[in-house]
């Protein structure tokens, strides 16, 4: 009992001893051809990368080698000292990877090969291009770029001024020009200044008709045109101000039926031209950078 015991013991001594068998690892390439040593009595597996399935194992001298396999593994075998042949794996992938097998006699042999791919370029590198070396820009040169710089931002400011002011200037002369005109041209009734309607006044200014009202209810307003009532359609403002986008003729405003009328009474006026433009919209910052 004591001497199989001791056997056993030195087995698992000897077997730690034993120097284990070095995972060989080969960077795929295309039409890169892998040399494999191989020995008879033993078996050498060919791992290729996780994602892919082998089709076709091929191997060249079919009388002496013994090439099996599954998925992505291929399981390589010689059966006569000093033989050599080569070994093709076709993948499902499209991939064909090639290999120079042969006995190595008493030389130790590949027991396990692992083909991985090589590895993935970062993103983020590829995002900023190759690597470069650094410029060197020189004093003058930084000096000129910063003037530039400067007088770029001042003709840029000065743009901004200019616009501003002749918006400004519009404005103003919109604003004066404005008042001469209005013309109060409508006569409403008294059922138009009392409940519902509360029509305050009612006027245009060449262009658009306004009325301001402090109805709690939108009335529906009409125009009489060739004798037939014509709906009016108008713009409504939160404080009660209906604005028309044309000068109106006679008409009324209506309630259900309740109804209050008015008539345009149209009086000579001293020729006042045409309405001044609108002010300019005020330019955006690209346009205003690029002024020159």
């Amino acid at each position: 009992m004591r001497a199989r015991r001791l056997a056993s013991c030195l087995l698992l001594i000897a077997a730690a001893a034993a120097p284990a068998a070095a995972k060989r690892v080969v960077i795929e390439s295309p039409d890169q051809v892998v040399d494999v040593a191989c020995q008879i009595r033993h078996v050498t597996t060919i791992v290729l990368p996780p994602a892919e399935r082998i089709l076709d194992f091929v191997v060249g001298d079919q009388g002496t080698w013994q090439l099996t396999g599954a998925a992505n593994i291929a399981y390589v075998k010689p059966s006569v000292e000093g033989s050599a042949t080569n070994v093709t794996l076709v993948t499902e992938a499209g991939r064909i990877y090639f290999f120079r097998v042969a006995e190595s006699g008493s030389t130790d042999p590949d027991i396990h090969v692992h083909v991985e791919l090589p590895a993935e370029p970062d993103e983020e590198a590829l995002a900023l291009g190759p690597p470069h070396e650094p410029m060197f820009i020189s004093r003058d040169a930084v000096a000129e770029y910063a003037a530039a710089a400067a007088a770029a931002t001042e003709r840029a400011r000065k743009a901004s001024e200019e616009a501003e002011g002749r918006i400004q200037g519009a404005v103003d002369e919109f604003r004066s020009s404005y008042p001469t005109l209005m013309r109060f041209e409508y006569k409403l009734d008294r059922r138009a200044q009392g409940a519902p309607f509360h029509v305050v006044a009612m006027w245009h200014d060449g262009r658009f008709t306004y009325a301001r009202s402090l109805a709690e209810e939108t009335p529906a307003l009409y125009e009489e045109r060739d004798g037939q009532p014509s709906l009016v359609g108008y713009d409504l403002s939160p404080d009660g101000l209906f604005i028309v986008r044309r000068v109106l003729s006679d008409g009324w405003f209506q309630l259900g039926k309740r109804r209050a009328e008015w008539s345009r009474l149209v009086t000579r006026q001293p020729a006042v031209g045409p309405p001044p433009p609108a002010p300019e919209p005020l330019p955006d910052a690209e346009a205003v950078a690029s002024a020159p």
